[in-house]
């Protein structure tokens, strides 16, 4: 009997910056490894899809189809997953992130402070405007070789335990070549060394609640919208992607508190009954790690409660809060930030 012809065991990912959005930049498997990490080994695959999916309706002669036509307007999707790992060391030009590439896919502009001490990156969703980054990316698994281009993508995170948060980056684009059998060639990934932060003691700021808030598990999604340029001219009868606003919104799940008067947050309270029903505003943060250079934090100075959800865990009285962080005018720029530091 023969073993089989493909297994799940191993894959890669490889991914650059392009300079022209959908044109090829070559990538190599010593610069240009990113590193995913997974919870088991039956790990997700690319998809393949089309804008149009062949079937030409019904035939008029009997109940069934007709012969359908070839397929149409095809694109890639892979969702990316992994943990965001800091430097570990004072960073620069070239030290950066474990998910600097992917930030910048999913609508960031990075902008770093190299001041002796202080050094650090920040990232801050890219305005309006026709430039924005996409990837070339080459993608190995399952003993095949899908090589992409203009991979723009959207972004969430999670963090139901003490694990560290588990980002997952959702990329669109388009196939730069036909798909081959090659098997995962040997990547070298950055920071192998550093371990990303727990989602343990978790640092966050709701307006004045601070260090007495209890944490029980939380999720952010960024909401970028990503429209497929779906053409009729031309061969391929794709262009690839295009993005467009964002709707950020974090959840928190909290132990109950006493409820607290206005601004309905306190030193160890909240009230998420008028948090949300009154719209008020507050800053808001939430910190992975706390030593410099391996921590990492979302940052909002103005935000609001948009839902909040009783809950309970463990016999435990709880929220469920929603929180948007929102553009301080608008036409500022300004709804968070993502700072490694």
């Amino acid at each position: 009997m023969a073993a089989p012809a493909k297994l799940v065991q191993i894959m890669g990912f490889l991914g650059k910056e392009e300079a022209t959005y959908g044109t090829a930049i070559a990538v190599t498997t010593t610069a240009d490894g990113i590193q995913l990490q997974y919870e088991n080994r039956d790990y997700p695959w690319a998809s393949i899809e089309y804008a149009f999916d062949g079937d030409l309706g019904p035939s008029v002669g009997n109940l069934g189809t007709v012969l359908r036509a070839a397929q149409g307007g095809q694109s890639v999707k892979f969702e990316a997953v992994t943990r965001a790992k800091a430097a570990g060391a004072a960073y620069s030009a070239t030290v950066v992130p474990s998910i600097h590439r992917l930030l910048k896919a999913a609508g960031f502009d990075a902008a770093s402070v190299t001041t002796a001490s202080s050094e650090k990156w920040t990232y801050t969703p890219t305005g309006p405007g026709t430039t924005y980054t996409s990837l070339t990316t080459e993608l190995y698994g399952r003993g095949e070789k899908f090589p992409c281009v203009g991979m723009i993508s959207d972004w969430s995170f999670d963090f139901t335990n003490q694990a560290p948060p588990i980002h997952k980056f959702t990329l669109s684009g388009l196939l730069n070549s036909a798909v081959v059998d090659v098997a995962t060639p040997t990547i070298t990934y950055p920071l192998t060394s550093i371990q990303a932060p727990l989602a343990q003691n978790v640092s966050l700021t709701l307006g004045s609640l601070t260090t007495n808030a209890v944490i029980l598990s939380g999720s952010f999604t960024l909401g970028r919208e990503i429209l497929a340029r779906s053409v009729l001219s031309g061969t391929a009868g794709h262009l690839g992607f295009i993005p467009r606003g964002i709707m950020p919104d974090v959840k928190v799940v909290l132990e109950a508190t006493a409820l607290v008067g206005s601004p309905y947050t306190g030193a160890s309270a909240f009230d998420p009954y008028l948090l949300q029903s009154t719209g008020q505003n507050f800053a808001f943060t939430v910190q992975f790690g706390a030593t410099q250079y391996f921590r990492w934090k979302l940052v909002s100075a103005q935000a609001q409660v948009t839902a909040a959800a009783p809950t309970v865990v463990n016999g435990i009285a709880c929220w469920e809060l929603t929180i948007r962080p929102y553009t301080s005018t608008p036409v500022a720029n300004d709804a968070f930030t993502i700072v490694f530091d």
